[in-house]
C-alpha cells in the first residue's frame, strides 16, 4: 500500500461511517459487539496467532490513547478557562490590595 492509498483509506467515507456507527452504540452494545468480534476473530486462530493479534489490537488502542492525550496537552484554553483564570486574577488582586495596598 503506497502513501496515497493509505491516505485515501484513512479519509474514506466508509471508515468514517464505521467509526461513527461504533461510537453511537450504547455501552451495552459497544461491549457486546467487541465481545462477538473478539470471539469471531479468535475462533480459527492458534494460541500464538491470538496472542499476536491481541497484542496488535492493544497497540492500536495505546496509539489512539497516546494520540488523544498529547492532543489534549496542546489544546488552546477554552473560553471558560479564560474566564476562570480572569476570576482568579481578580481574586488575587483583591487579596494583594488588602494586604499590600498600592499607592
Amino acid at each position: 500500500m503506497n502513501k496515497k492509498q493509505l491516505e485515501d483509506f484513512i479519509n474514506s467515507e466508509n471508515l468514517k461511517n464505521l467509526s461513527s456507527l461504533i461510537l453511537k452504540l450504547t455501552p451495552f452494545e459497544f461491549v457486546s459487539v467487541g465481545t462477538v468480534i473478539g470471539y469471531l476473530l479468535s475462533y480459527n486462530l492458534t494460541i500464538s496467532e491470538q496472542n499476536s493479534l491481541g497484542n496488535w489490537f492493544e497497540l492500536v488502542g495505546q496509539i489512539i490513547l497516546t494520540f488523544n492525550a498529547q492532543g489534549s496537552v496542546n489544546l488552546p484554553p477554552s473560553p471558560k478557562q479564560y474566564v476562570d483564570l480572569e476570576n482568579k486574577v481578580k481574586e488575587l488582586e483583591i487579596i494583594l490590595k488588602k494586604y499590600y495596598p498600592f499607592k
